[in-house]
This record gives C-alpha cells, structure tokens and sequence, in this order.
C-alpha cells in the first residue's frame, strides 16, 4: 500500500512555507523515513524562471515599503513559489520533484517564463504591498497576519494566525 500525503497552503503567506517544512519534518520523524517524492503544483520553467528572480523581488520589495523588517523582506521573497522548494531545506534537494502544471498551457505561465519581472510586478509585488502595508512590514508578526488575513477572502476569523497548512492522507493500494 502507497500513502499519499498532501499538504497545502496559502501562496502569498509569509509563514506557509515554515509550516509546511514542520509538517514535513513530522511526517518524517513519524516514519523514520523520508518521501520517495514531491508533486507540486507548478510547471517547472515558471518554477525555474520567477525563482531565478527572489532577489529581485526582495529589492523591489525593499522599494515599495518604508524601511521594512529584513526578515519580512526575506519570507516575502521566499513565498514566491515556496510550494515548489520548501521540501528541500526538510528532505534534501535530491528528492525527485513532480511538476504537475507541466501540461497545462496557460497564457499566465507564458509571460512568467519571457518576462518574469514584469510577470512579479503584477502578480506577486503589488499583490504583496497592497496587502501588507508600509507600517506592517517592519513587523514580522504584522505583516504575517496581514498576509494571512487578506488570502482567504470571505472568511472572517478572530485570529488569522491560527490559519496554517492543512494535511490530507489517502491510502492508494
């Protein structure tokens, strides 16, 4: 029998990409073993194409906000994509990795893969300075609420960090 762990997140969450590594860490501190691999929602060329650009988006990010925390600056360029490479600092980056929006033919992930800047202005900058703003960037609990709070449209909740990773199993076999 082959058990299917699926984890998931919000893309734009400062703090996903930490619970998703803990959650991994304990899958794995549970089996004594590590997955034999990762499927991620992604095309690669985009994956390989927005990445090549975190620097990038730090310094852009670094324009857009009034003297923000570095640490803020660091996870908001770290949750470009960190669905696709969070696994890699829990279980190694020879894990097999499976791109699972590698059939998919978007327009979207065309223009990520000619023009990644242009493509991070408009999906991830802006995004990320509209929903966090100049005051809460210089707090990493801040601005971690406000990356929360703002990804779950319609949702009302009292406490938006309590939102995190969720896990599903399914045996197959």
């Amino acid at each position: 029998m082959i058990e299917v762990v699926i984890f998931g997140g919000l893309h734009d969450s400062l703090d996903h990409r930490e619970k998703l590594q803990d959650a991994l860490k304990s899958e794995i501190r549970g089996r004594a073993a590590h997955p034999r691999f990762v499927a991620v929602e992604w095309r690669e060329e985009v994956y390989r194409a927005l990445t090549a650009e975190r620097q990038w988006l730090e310094n852009r990010l670094r324009e857009r906000w009034d003297n923000p925390a570095d640490e803020v600056v660091r996870l908001a360029a770290a949750s470009l994509c960190w669905e696709a490479d969070a696994h890699v600092d829990v279980a190694g980056k020879d894990l097999p990795v499976i791109y699972l929006d590698g059939l998919l033919d978007r327009r979207a992930d065309e223009w990520a893969i000619r023009d990644p800047r242009n493509f991070l202005i408009y999906a991830k900058s802006a995004p990320l300075v509209n929903v966090i703003s100049s005051e809460d960037a210089k707090s990493i609990e801040k601005a971690t609420a406000a990356s929360n709070a703002v990804s779950w449209p319609g949702i009302e909740e009292k406490d938006a960090s309590a939102r995190g990773s969720r896990t599903a199993r399914a045996g197959v076999g």
